[in-house]
Protein backbone atom coordinates (compact mmCIF):
# COMPACT_ATOMS: atom_id res chain seq x y z
CA UNK A 1 0.00 0.00 0.00
CA UNK A 2 1.44 3.32 -1.34
CA UNK A 3 1.42 6.73 1.51
CA UNK A 4 -1.40 7.96 -0.70
CA UNK A 5 -3.53 5.46 -0.44
CA UNK A 6 -2.82 4.77 3.64
CA UNK A 7 -3.89 8.19 3.63
CA UNK A 8 -7.40 8.19 1.99
CA UNK A 9 -7.88 5.10 4.05
CA UNK A 10 -7.36 6.83 7.14
CA UNK A 11 -9.49 9.71 5.85
CA UNK A 12 -12.89 7.26 4.76
CA UNK A 13 -12.20 5.89 8.01
CA UNK A 14 -11.94 8.87 10.35
CA UNK A 15 -15.28 9.81 8.17
CA UNK A 16 -17.01 6.94 9.06
CA UNK A 17 -16.70 7.55 12.68
CA UNK A 18 -17.95 11.48 11.96
CA UNK A 19 -20.66 9.62 10.19
CA UNK A 20 -21.68 7.68 13.50
CA UNK A 21 -20.91 10.13 16.05
CA UNK A 22 -23.43 12.68 14.30
CA UNK A 23 -25.69 9.93 14.04
CA UNK A 24 -25.07 8.77 17.61
CA UNK A 25 -25.85 12.62 19.02
CA UNK A 26 -29.01 12.47 16.94
CA UNK A 27 -30.39 9.96 18.11
CA UNK A 28 -29.79 11.04 21.62
CA UNK A 29 -31.08 14.50 21.15
CA UNK A 30 -33.78 12.84 19.07
CA UNK A 31 -37.26 13.24 21.03
CA UNK A 32 -38.34 10.48 23.71
CA UNK A 33 -41.82 9.04 23.73
CA UNK A 34 -42.94 11.59 26.62
CA UNK A 35 -41.99 14.36 24.41
CA UNK A 36 -43.79 12.68 21.07
CA UNK A 37 -46.74 12.38 23.51
CA UNK A 38 -46.93 16.28 24.49
CA UNK A 39 -46.33 17.23 20.74
CA UNK A 40 -49.67 15.28 19.23
CA UNK A 41 -51.44 16.97 22.11
CA UNK A 42 -49.74 20.30 21.73
CA UNK A 43 -51.09 19.54 17.64
CA UNK A 44 -54.60 18.62 19.11
CA UNK A 45 -54.96 22.03 21.12
CA UNK A 46 -53.44 23.91 18.38
CA UNK A 47 -56.03 22.57 16.00
CA UNK A 48 -58.83 23.20 18.75
CA UNK A 49 -57.85 26.47 19.49
CA UNK A 50 -58.02 27.25 15.46
CA UNK A 51 -61.47 25.67 15.34
CA UNK A 52 -62.58 27.71 18.33
CA UNK A 53 -61.00 31.15 16.43
CA UNK A 54 -62.36 30.83 13.35
CA UNK A 55 -66.51 31.31 14.60
CA UNK A 56 -65.33 34.56 17.11
CA UNK A 57 -63.11 35.82 14.10
CA UNK A 58 -66.30 35.11 11.91
CA UNK A 59 -68.34 37.11 14.36
CA UNK A 60 -66.14 39.96 15.09
CA UNK A 61 -66.21 40.46 10.92
CA UNK A 62 -70.08 40.19 10.88
CA UNK A 63 -70.29 42.94 13.66
CA UNK A 64 -67.92 45.20 11.97
CA UNK A 65 -69.98 44.67 8.56
CA UNK A 66 -73.03 45.37 10.97
CA UNK A 67 -71.90 48.16 12.57
CA UNK A 68 -70.95 49.95 9.29
CA UNK A 69 -74.13 49.47 8.03
CA UNK A 70 -75.98 50.94 10.94
CA UNK A 71 -73.81 53.43 10.24
CA UNK A 72 -74.81 54.46 7.10
CA UNK A 73 -78.73 53.99 7.55
CA UNK A 74 -78.98 55.72 11.11
CA UNK A 75 -75.74 57.96 11.25
CA UNK A 76 -75.12 61.91 11.71
CA UNK A 77 -73.61 63.51 8.76
CA UNK A 78 -71.09 66.23 10.45
CA UNK A 79 -68.65 68.40 8.78
CA UNK A 80 -65.26 67.80 10.51
CA UNK A 81 -62.29 70.49 10.76
CA UNK A 82 -58.91 68.78 10.46
CA UNK A 83 -56.58 70.84 12.29
CA UNK A 84 -53.37 68.93 11.58
CA UNK A 85 -51.76 65.16 11.35
CA UNK A 86 -50.79 64.52 15.40
CA UNK A 87 -49.06 61.37 14.42
CA UNK A 88 -48.38 57.88 11.71
CA UNK A 89 -47.99 54.83 13.15
CA UNK A 90 -46.72 52.16 10.62
CA UNK A 91 -47.99 48.07 11.44
CA UNK A 92 -45.19 46.02 10.67
CA UNK A 93 -47.14 43.62 8.29
CA UNK A 94 -47.93 46.92 6.47
CA UNK A 95 -50.54 49.80 6.44
CA UNK A 96 -50.81 53.14 8.62
CA UNK A 97 -52.51 54.40 11.06
CA UNK A 98 -53.12 58.60 10.76
CA UNK A 99 -54.27 59.98 13.82
CA UNK A 100 -55.29 63.50 12.90
CA UNK A 101 -56.34 66.83 15.25
CA UNK A 102 -59.91 67.09 14.57
CA UNK A 103 -62.78 69.97 15.30
CA UNK A 104 -66.34 68.62 15.32
CA UNK A 105 -69.26 71.03 17.07
CA UNK A 106 -66.14 73.57 18.68
CA UNK A 107 -64.95 70.70 20.88
CA UNK A 108 -61.02 69.17 19.65
CA UNK A 109 -60.05 65.71 19.63
CA UNK A 110 -57.37 63.06 18.30
CA UNK A 111 -58.64 60.25 16.33
CA UNK A 112 -57.40 57.30 13.99
CA UNK A 113 -58.01 56.58 10.68
CA UNK A 114 -56.37 54.47 7.92
CA UNK A 115 -57.12 56.83 5.36
CA UNK A 116 -55.02 60.37 4.62
CA UNK A 117 -57.65 62.98 5.65
CA UNK A 118 -56.47 67.17 3.94
CA UNK A 119 -55.22 69.13 6.78
CA UNK A 120 -56.66 72.49 6.60
CA UNK A 121 -60.18 71.25 5.40
CA UNK A 122 -63.73 70.43 6.28
CA UNK A 123 -64.17 67.00 5.71
CA UNK A 124 -67.87 65.18 6.05
CA UNK A 125 -67.98 61.92 8.26
CA UNK A 126 -70.40 59.95 9.42
CA UNK A 127 -70.38 60.03 13.60
CA UNK A 128 -72.63 57.34 15.89
CA UNK A 129 -75.60 58.35 17.47
CA UNK A 130 -74.39 57.12 20.93
CA UNK A 131 -70.76 57.95 20.51
CA UNK A 132 -70.43 61.40 18.09
CA UNK A 133 -66.74 60.96 18.58
CA UNK A 134 -67.22 57.62 16.30
CA UNK A 135 -66.52 59.05 13.16
CA UNK A 136 -66.16 57.38 9.80
CA UNK A 137 -64.92 59.21 6.80
CA UNK A 138 -68.23 59.25 4.82
CA UNK A 139 -71.25 60.77 3.69
CA UNK A 140 -74.78 59.66 3.75
CA UNK A 141 -74.53 59.31 0.14
CA UNK A 142 -71.71 56.94 0.72
CA UNK A 143 -71.83 53.23 0.19
CA UNK A 144 -71.51 50.97 2.63
CA UNK A 145 -68.42 49.05 0.86
CA UNK A 146 -67.02 52.96 0.97
CA UNK A 147 -67.04 53.01 4.36
CA UNK A 148 -66.33 50.07 4.98
CA UNK A 149 -63.21 50.24 2.70
CA UNK A 150 -62.26 53.53 4.79
CA UNK A 151 -62.29 51.84 8.22
CA UNK A 152 -60.11 49.32 7.04
CA UNK A 153 -57.70 50.83 4.91
CA UNK A 154 -58.49 50.34 1.09
CA UNK A 155 -60.44 48.62 -1.21
CA UNK A 156 -58.57 45.91 -2.15
CA UNK A 157 -57.36 45.01 1.66
CA UNK A 158 -61.26 44.83 2.11
CA UNK A 159 -62.03 42.55 -1.39
CA UNK A 160 -59.42 40.43 0.80
CA UNK A 161 -61.24 40.55 4.07
CA UNK A 162 -64.78 39.87 3.09
CA UNK A 163 -63.88 37.31 0.42
CA UNK A 164 -60.98 35.41 1.61
CA UNK A 165 -61.21 35.06 5.18
CA UNK A 166 -64.86 33.23 4.67
CA UNK A 167 -63.75 31.21 2.10
CA UNK A 168 -60.27 30.19 3.34
CA UNK A 169 -62.25 29.65 6.38
CA UNK A 170 -64.79 27.36 5.17
CA UNK A 171 -62.11 25.12 3.18
CA UNK A 172 -59.94 24.80 6.46
CA UNK A 173 -62.12 23.89 8.54
CA UNK A 174 -62.73 19.96 7.63
CA UNK A 175 -58.84 19.42 7.52
CA UNK A 176 -58.57 21.22 10.95
CA UNK A 177 -61.38 18.60 11.80
CA UNK A 178 -59.24 15.76 9.92
CA UNK A 179 -56.02 17.14 12.00
CA UNK A 180 -57.22 16.93 14.87
CA UNK A 181 -59.25 13.53 14.80
CA UNK A 182 -55.96 12.11 13.85
CA UNK A 183 -53.73 13.56 16.84
CA UNK A 184 -56.65 12.68 19.69
CA UNK A 185 -56.10 9.27 18.20
CA UNK A 186 -52.41 9.10 18.55
CA UNK A 187 -52.72 10.81 21.79
CA UNK A 188 -55.28 8.21 23.16
CA UNK A 189 -52.95 5.35 21.22
CA UNK A 190 -49.71 6.65 22.54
Amino acid sequence: MTHGAAINSEKVSMQGKLTNNRYNLLRLSSPGRRERWTSKLGNFLLCLGLLVGFPLMLAGLGYSVWRHYDLLHHGIEKRVLVLGLDRTTYAPKGGATYDYRLEVDGRRFTQGFRTQLPIGHQVTMLASPTNPRDLTPGSRNSTWFELFSATLGGRWLTLAVLVGFPVSVILATPELFRLMHRSWRKVLNR
